[in-house]
């Protein structure tokens, strides 16, 4: 159980056809393909990821003075809540994720529900609690090729107060595979990213130790989101 003003990391990657029973194994090399992709990336015109690319989703950067900040509101429900009355981590996760979807969606940017997390940190200064009425606000704060970080601020009207930033990559519907951002991007969400670069590479070990034992790991196909890929609230 986490105590209040604690950060929780978290990579993730995008996994279409997860069969079920998938080992630690699997997931490793899932990691390194994924991984590979984003060396690829990392060559050549706007996806060239420069030595000055800040770590993404590592830092609590601050609200910005101007710009696209996108404000909503949630109330914590029952199904959001351990035994305690305490915000559970996967509910406070989509909190923040139907959120950004929702200011994707009002923005008109193209596709723009075709977004999938790589990587997100939480600062709980003090977790929401049943019942609790969450403002939330959230804007971009970063950019790389094909991926983008987004700040999420949570206050609750009991006291809650949750810091988030997120790494999402803007993906390929089609195939699946991280694409560019679209030339739009940057009219919606450029002033408040400013030219702050982030990098969307893993900061968790990609390789299993040597002494590692496989685990089956079964993946429901309630897991599964619209793109194929293993929800990050799952």
């Amino acid at each position: 159980m986490l105590g209040a003003h604690e950060c929780v990391h978290v990579d993730s990657w995008s996994r279409p056809g997860v069969p079920a029973g998938a080992t630690v194994a699997d997931d490793t090399a899932a990691v390194n393909r994924i991984n590979s992709d984003f060396s690829k990336f990392g060559s050549g015109g706007t996806d060239t990821v420069r030595n000055m690319a800040e770590p993404g989703a590592a830092e609590i950067t601050p609200r910005p003075p101007s710009g696209r900040v996108f404000t909503s509101g949630r109330r914590v429900r029952l199904a959001d809540v351990d035994p305690s009355s305490r915000c559970r981590l996967d509910a406070l996760v989509r909190h923040l994720q139907d959120v950004a979807r929702d200011d994707s969606a009002d923005s008109s940017l193209s596709n723009p529900m075709n977004w999938v997390v790589r990587r997100t940190m939480l600062e709980i200064r003090r977790p929401p609690a049943f019942e609790e009425w969450l403002d939330i606000a959230t804007w971009c704060s970063g950019y790389g090729g094909r991926w983008a970080e987004r700040r999420t601020e949570l206050r609750g009207d009991q006291g809650a107060h949750v810091e988030g930033c997120t790494v999402w990559v803007y993906v390929d519907g089609e195939c699946g595979r991280p694409a560019k951002l679209p030339p739009d991007f940057f009219d919606f969400w450029g002033e408040t990213a400013g030219d702050r670069q982030i990098s969307a590479r893993t900061t968790l070990r990609s390789k299993c130790p040597d002494d590692a034992h496989d685990e089956p790991w079964p993946v429901r196909f309630g897991d599964l989101d619209v793109l194929g890929h293993v929800n990050n609230a799952a």
